[in-house]
């Protein structure tokens, strides 16, 4: 089934690595095909903190691919963000979406509007390839700006460390939660159905 409420972002550089294969397998286990943006592919400028979108009520002074993300983010019900960690946060491309959703904060802090009230559900899967105490807390903490900035709701998140040691697609505890979550999630959008 083709979700086109459902956004799902893999800000992996690599389609067929460890972050790939963790989205691959919870949009299997949520049984649903949706249009992967890759933030890789795009081309989106830094934002510069010019106050163009203070100024102009949430429109970014730049054109470019970021555009389309914004009508995106606006229209989905369900974000999912997949990314590696890198030195404990997104990689440079998706960092520069997030930086450009000032366009969100403006029309909610400044224009007091969101123009999509209804909240929507969030889903978080990373992977790291090493383990450290609190290696994920930077990029849980940015997502939940993130969330926050777009009305969305962390529904769930599901974090794997160690993949330089064991690659996920042996790590078969990891498959069956990352599998398991998007069972959960998809059974429960039917439901309210």
């Amino acid at each position: 089934m083709l979700d086109n409420s459902l956004l799902v972002i893999n800000a992996s550089p690599n389609k067929k690595g460890n972050t790939s294969l963790l989205l691959d397998t919870f949009l299997k286990g949520a049984g649903v095909l949706s249009q992967v943006v890759y933030p890789y592919e795009k081309s989106v400028k830094p934002c510069i903190d010019c106050k163009y979108c203070r100024k102009n009520k949430g429109v970014c002074v730049f054109q470019d691919d970021m555009t389309e993300l914004y009508n995106l983010i606006r229209k989905c019900s369900n974000i999912v963000i997949a990314s590696p960690l890198y030195f404990g946060n997104y990689p440079a491309p998706m960092k520069a979406i997030i930086d450009r959703m000032q366009v969100f904060w403006s029309e909610k802090y400044v224009y007091k509007a969101m123009s999509n009230s209804r909240k929507k559900r969030g889903i978080l899967l990373s992977t790291a390839g090493v383990m450290y105490p609190n290696m994920f807390e930077s990029l849980e903490k940015t997502t939940q700006y993130v969330f926050g900035i777009t009305n969305t709701e962390l529904y769930g998140k599901v974090l794997i460390t160690n993949t330089d040691k064991i690659p996920l697609r042996l790590n078969d505890k990891a498959m069956e939660e990352v599998f398991d979550l998007g069972r959960k999630f998809s059974s429960e959008l039917l439901d309210e159905e």
